[in-house]
């Protein structure tokens, strides 16, 4: 997020249980942050809510509800706030050329 100059607003967790049940959980931040301690805290807090018990078979975290920070490039955001699917993958793409040919 910091390299994107993006801060995100809100904060979920998924849980997968080993019976498939799926548990999902978020939560909306006082303020938009790109700091890695307070989305990790808050992934944390919703998790310790749910006190999983027994195996898992995927924990996911996420952040969404983006803001373009001071140097953000404005095709990188779509007018809901969100990176917009073509933009990453042209990016993801550009990006894996120039790390082959180096």
């Amino acid at each position: 997020l910091t390299a994107e100059h993006l801060r995100a607003r809100v904060v979920a967790v998924k849980l997968k249980r080993a019976t498939f049940e799926v548990v999902q959980r978020q939560a909306v931040l006082s303020s938009r942050t790109n700091d890695a301690s307070v989305l990790t805290a808050a992934a944390l807090r919703l998790l310790r809510g749910e006190a999983p018990t027994g195996p898992l078979r995927l924990l996911g975290f996420r952040a969404s509800h983006f803001e373009a920070g001071a140097g953000a490039d404005d095709t990188t955001l779509a007018g809901a706030g969100q990176i917009r699917i073509d933009t990453f993958l042209t990016t993801a793409s550009s990006s894996s050329s120039a790390n082959t040919a180096a």
